[in-house]
């Protein structure tokens, strides 16, 4: 097995240009076992954007698990951390200012532990794990991505559990893709441009008991044809837009959440805000909510603890509470299909690096 222990390596002096045929890494375990502990991997870029330069890569197959624990990576011209066909565990590193992706597993046979990392400023996503990639991703922190905080697309079985920590970016989670699938429990997400926690395009996750405040959009959406959600015990505070949306043919499943609304906020539409919004052709089950603080400083506005649209396919309301302040109205039905869509992330590179 490899080892790599306490090194220090500097690219400052890299020539510019990047491509497939100009690839650098600071650490490479190319189809090798060990472990990269205690590292220093500063300014491995030929600039910022596609193959411009990695931190620590891990390629396999490998004969045993690689660990990646206990260094600092700051500018990497795209990832921080890229592994891509091997097992890794990948702990208690921190990474700065990476041009595309903190962390980044990708490519089926690949798995692995993504455990108490710090990710900071990260120009794509914080945390991205794709094509078909099996990842338990626990007890990190991720502030201040340029996009997302953590993307799960492609096919890939992620569980995100157990106290990460996602502050600002455009949104904090996106799951993507039919056969994608994500368990997101116990983690707190704050301050988004958009949405907290974004679901679509033939995904399935389970979205529970995470702490989910000020979202500029909405806290929970669920969207697109055969995706599918069941959204339990979470705690959504001051969503702007709605603090659970499902839209265009979604169908999830709202229960025992507690919703505190923005107050007398002002929004940019009439309608809105609301808790709990089921959109065109949706379906689902709504129960055991506790639902208030969906006012409106507008006169003609329409704010409600539940809205469902006209067009909604089949959805159940079951007894909710709506505790004091209370809202405008408890329940809306026949508003207008109005609401914001999350771009879908693109598959990144750097997933499948070329080398």
């Amino acid at each position: 097995m490899a080892l790599v222990r306490n090194a220090a390596i500097d690219g400052s002096s890299l020539a510019t240009g990047c491509g497939p045929e100009t690839i650098v890494v600071g650490v490479l375990f190319a189809q090798a076992g060990g472990s990269i502990e205690g590292t220093t991997v500063t300014n491995i870029s030929r600039g910022q954007g596609d193959r411009c330069g990695y931190g620590i890569g891990v390629v396999g197959p490998a004969p045993v698990e690689v660990t990646v624990a206990n260094n600092m990576i700051v500018n990497p011209g795209d990832d921080g951390v890229f592994v891509t066909g091997a097992e890794a565990e990948v702990r208690e590193n921190r990474i700065t200012d990476a041009g595309g992706n903190g962390i980044a597993f990708g490519s089926q046979g690949t798995s692995g532990t993504i455990t108490r990392n710090t990710i900071r400023n990260a120009g794509y996503a914080g945390i991205s794990i794709e094509e078909m990639a099996t990842v338990d991703v626990t007890n990190n922190a991720v502030i201040d991505p340029r996009q997302f905080g953590l993307i799960v697309l492609t096919g890939a079985t992620v569980r995100v559990t157990n106290q990460n920590q996602i502050a600002g970016g455009i949104a904090g989670v996106v799951v993507s893709d039919p056969g994608t699938s994500a368990t997101i429990d116990g983690n707190e997400i704050a301050t988004p441009a958009k949405d907290a926690i974004y679901v679509q395009d033939g995904a399935a996750a389970t979205v529970s008991n995470n702490a989910i405040t000020n979202s500029a959009g909405s806290g929970i959406t669920v969207s697109q044809p055969r995706t599918r959600g069941t959204i339990r015990g979470n705690v959504i505070e001051s969503a702007a837009v709605s603090a659970i949306l499902v839209r265009d043919q979604a169908e999830a499943d709202a229960i025992g959440n507690i919703v505190r609304g923005p107050g007398e906020r002002s929004v940019d539409s009439l309608f809105g805000p609301f808790g709990i919004r089921y959109a065109s052709g949706t379906a689902g089950e709504i129960r055991e909510n506790s639902i208030s603080g969906y006012l409106s400083d507008q006169p003609a506005s329409i704010a409600c603890a539940i809205a469902i649209d006209f067009d909604a396919r089949q959805v159940e309301v079951g007894r909710n509470n709506f505790p004091s302040p209370g809202n405008v109205s408890d329940l809306c039905t026949g508003t207008p299909s109005q609401a914001w869509n999350v771009p879908r992330p693109a598959a990144t590179p750097a997933a499948t690096p070329v080398l």
